[in-house]
């Protein structure tokens, strides 16, 4: 079972499946920061100071979650390109 399992984890990592993940993981993490901080310039700008509300606690919340999780995706993928350089001696 543990060969079968081995066997299967090495087609897995094959480059066909790993490049995709990984190239789409870094789009949808580097947009997704993007447009945080799009959001966060357009608020603090001074015309829009005037029908600003306060944001309630739950948002102010998720996009903080979303934040942390893009960076920890992106954290993941070099820590992950760092090991397969490491074992594969190609990226």
């Amino acid at each position: 079972m543990s060969a079968g399992l081995a066997t299967f984890l090495d087609r897995l990592h094959a480059n066909w499946i790993r490049v995709p993940m990984i190239v789409l993981a870094l789009a949808g993490s580097l947009l997704n920061l993007a447009i945080l901080a799009q959001l966060r310039r357009l608020r603090n700008r001074p015309a829009s100071q005037w029908r600003m509300r306060p944001l309630s606690p739950h948002k102010i919340r998720m996009e903080r979650w979303q934040m942390v999780l893009s960076i920890a995706t992106l954290m993941l993928i070099v820590v992950e390109e760092y090991f397969h350089l490491r074992t594969s001696g190609h990226l």
